[in-house]
């Protein structure tokens, strides 16, 4: 990030916290600068072991929550359980960032290539590892 910009940010955001320009509806114009910003102000450190860890646990309870999704779908074969886990990433990637498009104006392009990225190359993968077990290990009547 260009050292202006640190420092501006640094100067008007010395607190932790997001912040979105302009805020009130009233201050919008056309032409005009628009920011959404989260802003740590001391960092997050050099360890990011307690983020790998927390990043685990948030997808081992995904993972739980997607499979009592397709196990309710009761999918006839190993591609139809890797078609619901796809879907579930879909559903997932839309309803967690196309609000972004909306609200705050990200890229289109960005939107698109993360949804895709959360549907084929986390959820659609999950489904190939557990579409097998899912038939084979009887949970799906």
């Amino acid at each position: 990030m260009p050292a202006p910009v640190t420092a501006a940010i640094e100067h008007a955001a010395p607190v932790e916290g997001l912040y979105h320009l302009p805020f009130a509806e009233a201050d919008r114009a056309s032409g005009q600068l628009e920011a959404f910003v989260n802003v740590v102000p001391t960092g997050t450190g050099i360890g990011i072991g307690a983020q790998m860890a927390g990043g685990l646990i948030i997808g081992v309870i995904s993972t739980f929550l997607a499979l009592a999704i397709v196990r309710a779908t009761r999918p006839a074969t190993y591609w139809s359980a890797v078609g619901m886990f796809a879907f579930v990433g879909l559903t997932i990637g839309f309803v967690s960032h196309a609000y972004y498009w909306n609200w705050f104006q990200f890229p289109t392009t960005y939107i698109v290539v993360t949804i895709a990225e959360v549907m084929v190359g986390g959820w659609a993968l999950v489904g190939a590892a557990f579409g097998a077990f899912i038939r084979e290990k009887n949970l799906v009547p």
